[in-house]
């Protein structure tokens, strides 16, 4: 298979999105597909880097997707988790040595280098590598860590220079966890107020926000007019099309629920937003519903 078309399935991924307010992504009378880069071009590029966003833009990507972490001096940074080992070269470091720590998850407790405890300054000392293996590495350890901000200015650079709007389509990670370090709705205030700084506060914008946690979502929703997606994990896809959400115990309690639901003891789990009720409920503060498949999740 062609890298192009390769990377075109994987991205494909983030395109099944129910629509609860907008039944067409860009145009009432159009059933275009449009083509989500999960990651960037994650498949042959370290993911999440400027460099990977480029090329799924060359390679006819419409959006890019980064995915958003803190750090110690309340930057937003583009990382898959805020854990560092898995996508840099942070264990590497001598310097970052005494950073290790171990801290609870989404319920779990993970010992790692976390974006949380690196200023700005640190995390631009790190380089990124390949997530997984089996993809091409002669590209580990080459490019940095970007912010948010300068992702944002590639996209409007990019919308310039190829006279055609390149959309972003953010996740906002474990708002939970990083809340409960610095304070009620932290993360998405930064997120707020970078999103006005650049202009982006615009319901017509190729802009999408998304979240596996529901409470971030509903403040945004008082606060901004961008689209708003209610993330949620499924383990895989049955032969009649429905999806299955019986994912394996023992992992992340978010793969089956919303964290913030499960510490306000709500019982209501991934499946309830499948559901006409679930369905009802999302739509009075998002516009979308996107199912994630676990088993893509935890590759």
């Amino acid at each position: 298979m062609k890298p192009s078309s390769f990377l075109t399935f994987l991205l494909l991924l983030f395109i099944a999105t129910i629509s609860c307010k907008d039944q067409e992504l860009n145009n009432q009378n159009s059933k275009k597909i449009v083509i989500i880069a999960h990651r960037g071009a994650q498949s042959i590029l370290p993911e999440h880097t400027i460099e990977a966003y480029k090329k799924a833009i060359e390679l006819g990507a419409d959006y890019i997707e980064p995915d958003l972490v803190l750090t110690k001096d309340g930057h937003l940074i583009v990382r898959h988790e805020p854990m560092l080992s898995g996508t840099t070269n942070v264990s590497e470091i001598t310097e970052f040595e005494n950073l290790k720590t171990t801290k609870s998850i989404d319920g779990k407790m993970v010992t790692d280098w976390f974006a949380i405890d690196f200023t700005l300054a640190q995390i631009k000392k790190l380089k990124a590598k390949q997530a997984y293996n089996g993809r091409p590495t002669n590209f580990n350890y080459k490019f940095n860590i970007p912010t948010f901000k300068e992702v944002i200015e590639l996209t409007q650079n990019s919308t310039q220079n190829k006279q055609k709007a390149i959309g972003i389509y953010p996740e906002i990670k474990h708002p939970y966890f990083h809340n409960s370090i610095f304070g009620s709705h932290h993360m998405e205030n930064k997120l707020i107020k970078t999103l006005k700084e650049n202009n982006l506060d615009n319901k017509d914008y190729p802009l999408y926000i998304q979240c596996f946690e529901v409470e971030p979502l509903q403040y945004l929703n008082t606060k901004l007019s961008v689209k708003l997606v209610q993330l949620i994990s499924t383990y895989s896809i049955n032969k009649d099309g429905s999806l299955n959400f019986k994912v394996p115990s023992g992992d992340f309690i978010s793969y089956v629920a919303p964290y913030d639901f499960h510490v306000k003891g709500d019982q209501r789990t991934y499946e309830f937003f499948s559901t006409e009720e679930g369905m009802k409920f999302t739509a009075t503060y998002a516009d979308g519903i996107g199912p994630m498949e676990a088993f893509y999740y935890f590759l």
